[in-house]
């Protein structure tokens, strides 16, 4: 599937490197090139029994500007994907409610993945759902913990209907 990523990355090694990486992959890029940040970077830790944690370091992409977004390209999407990590902090939080104000008035619809249970209880669950409940979302993404802690359901069946009243349309 044709495919594309909208960020922006530090002139150094890990910045070449996602960049090729993205090259190889065959998915079409639109990087900007931060001289006053290092790129972005994640340690995944895997234990013995498949859980995973990860460990990030906010670099180049958590300044991205909504007057930095290619808005030709959001506009002609097939889909838009935000992922919560561009809503923990601002910058990002502008650049990516912007994409989403983009992408609605194009009719592109919108994923939205809740990325991580923790932040969303660290930053508040009100705060959370005030900056995401009104982007449009049309595909919710959220695992388990994150139906969980955006609800307070702990059903399966449960989550999902609270979480259909908190995103309309998803």
């Amino acid at each position: 599937m044709k495919t594309g990523f909208i960020g922006q990355i530090g002139l150094d090694r890990m910045g070449e490197l996602a960049r090729d990486d993205l090259n190889a992959e065959q998915v079409q890029s639109w990087l900007l090139h931060s001289d006053a940040q290092l790129t972005g970077s994640v340690a995944v830790f895997v234990d013995e029994t498949g859980e995973r944690s990860m460990v990030s370091g906010r670099g180049a992409d958590h300044f991205l500007l909504p007057s930095e977004l290619p808005r030709q390209v959001i506009s002609e999407a097939g889909c838009l994907h935000l992922t919560a990590w561009s809503f923990f902090t601002d910058p990002p939080r502008a650049a990516a409610r912007e994409a989403a104000r983009i992408a609605r008035q194009a009719g592109v619809p919108i994923s939205f993945d809740p990325a991580s249970f923790q932040m969303i209880h660290e930053a508040g669950l009100n705060a959370f759902l005030k900056g995401t409940a009104d982007l449009g979302i049309s595909v919710l993404l959220p695992n388990y913990e994150e139906g969980n802690v955006l609800t307070g359901e702990t059903e399966p069946e449960a989550i999902a209907a609270r979480l259909a009243e908190l995103y309309p349309g998803a």
